[in-house]
Parts: C-alpha cells; sequence; structure tokens
C-alpha cells in the first residue's frame, strides 16, 4: 500500500469507531432518559360479575 491509502483506511477506522461510540452513547442516554414502567400487571384482571342468580 502507498502513504494515501494507508491514511485512508486509517480515516475509516477512526470513523467507525466514532460512530460505534456515539451510538452506545445515544443508546445509553434513551435508556437513562425513558424511565422503565413497574407497575404494568402482568395478567389482565379478572371481570367482576354478579352471579346471585335472583333479579335485583
Amino acid at each position: 500500500m502507498n502513504k494515501k491509502d494507508r491514511e485512508n483506511e486509517y480515516v475509516g477506522i477512526i470513523s467507525i469507531f466514532v460512530i460505534v461510540i456515539l451510538a452506545v452513547v445515544l443508546i445509553y442516554y434513551f435508556y437513562l432518559s425513558h424511565p422503565s414502567v413497574s407497575n404494568v400487571p402482568v395478567e389482565a384482571p379478572t371481570l367482576q360479575t354478579n352471579q346471585t342468580g335472583g333479579a335485583q
């Protein structure tokens, strides 16, 4: 390889590292800025029906 190709390769490698670092920082910021919802019920509540059988 000549000098110009080697310089272009280094620029490409550095740009890939910068893109990966930015992606990690953005994902980390995204998860920190959105609070996790911990009070979601696992199952749907059962319907409360009046099963007395009589007329009201």
